[in-house]
């Protein structure tokens, strides 16, 4: 059994078991709720990885539920897959506009289904790790911001003009706070079209930058003799 748990909303139990029978057996955790009040608790229990959401209940109808979840920032990217027998075009119109990912109508094939489950999950999972990936091109420290994918700088909200080669050196120092770099390796991993870059020029780069940064530069930004530089974990 893989980690995802999908929860199951349906006030029709013997739809609720099939649904559950299948997933089950394609290795998914299945956990159910009978009415749109129901849903809302477990969601909010049980951090479901995707819900299976009928439109007609008690209680709660499936439209207001998935505009309950739509509504909270922490659930807002719920994948919500919408299995009902209202298969108007205006009742698809609606669950998708409402932020429904799926549209199935019944009847369904449980395979097919199932197989809708594993591509949302997947599609979720790659943009989870895309998120990630652009994370790692942003640092903060402190007072201090990079971002690697528009090059700025920024210190306690004021925009700092760098050079790429500045940008690059204080950007690998941050992204390790406490490493001490070698001037080697300094040079190795920053080097930049607008400044040729030797061991000197790594030395004239970090006045530079302690200079722009001020008296957060001077207190961050240090030299430990005999081998290079590095950025303080504490500032």
């Amino acid at each position: 059994m893989n980690n995802n748990k999908i929860l199951v909303v349906d006030d029709e139990e013997d739809i609720v078991e099939l649904m559950t029978f299948q997933l089950e057996n394609d290795g998914f955790e299945v956990i159910s709720a009978n009415d749109g009040m129901e849903a809302v608790v477990k969601i909010n229990k049980e951090k479901p990885t995707l819900v299976i959401l009928d439109i007609m209940m008690p209680r709660m109808s499936g439209f207001d539920v998935v505009k309950l979840i739509r509504a909270k920032e922490e659930e807002n990217h719920l994948p919500i897959i919408i299995v009902s027998a209202k298969s108007s075009e205006d009742d698809v119109v609606k669950g998708l506009d409402l932020g429904a990912d799926d549209y199935v109508t019944k009847p369904f094939s449980l395979k097919v289904l199932s197989a809708k489950v594993k591509a949302l999950i997947r599609r979720k999972e790659e943009n989870s790790i895309e998120k990630k990936e652009v994370d790692t091109q942003i640092i903060e420290l402190s007072l201090l911001m990079l971002n690697r994918n528009k090059y700025t700088c920024t210190l306690d909200s004021n925009q700092i003009e760098l050079t790429a080669t500045e940008f690059e050196l204080l950007f690998l120092m941050a992204s390790e706070p406490g490493r001490v770099f070698t001037r080697n390796q300094l040079i190795n991993d920053s080097k930049g079209s607008d400044y040729p870059v030797t061991q000197r020029s790594i030395d004239v780069q970090v006045v530079s930058l302690r200079k722009k940064l001020g008296e957060f530069g001077k207190n961050t930004i240090k030299t430990v003799w005999g081998i290079g530089y590095k950025v303080e974990n504490e500032v």
